[in-house]
């Protein structure tokens, strides 16, 4: 990640060409929620997160550059898959706050 706010502005953003508007709007919210935890450390949806990274660096064939060159660069490990499968059924499974009733 750039130093630079600047710099950091265009790697968060990269020109993603005639790409479908729908995995653009996609890309777009991954990119801002990176730059959410990676700049001011709050991201939203760590788990969540950390599966759309893997999940577009194992399946994803666009070539894009900055932030999503990084992540297929970081996510393409040995044993990814796995990996992928087990974070995304933690993540499944996870019991948003908002479903949770406290017995009286």
């Amino acid at each position: 990640m750039p130093a630079a706010r600047d710099d950091q502005e265009t790697w968060f953003d990269p020109y993603m060409g005639k790409l479908d508007p729908h995995l653009r709007d996609r890309y777009q919210k991954m990119a801002k929620n990176l730059k959410r935890g990676l700049v001011f450390g709050n991201p939203h949806s760590v788990i969540g997160l950390l599966c759309a990274c893997f999940d577009f660096a194992l399946s994803e064939k666009f070539s894009l550059d900055a932030v999503f060159k990084a992540i297929r660069e970081s996510f393409r490990l040995p044993g990814s898959r796995k990996l992928i499968d087990r974070l995304t059924a933690v993540n499944d499974s996870a019991t948003p706050m908002s479903r949770i009733t406290r017995k009286s």
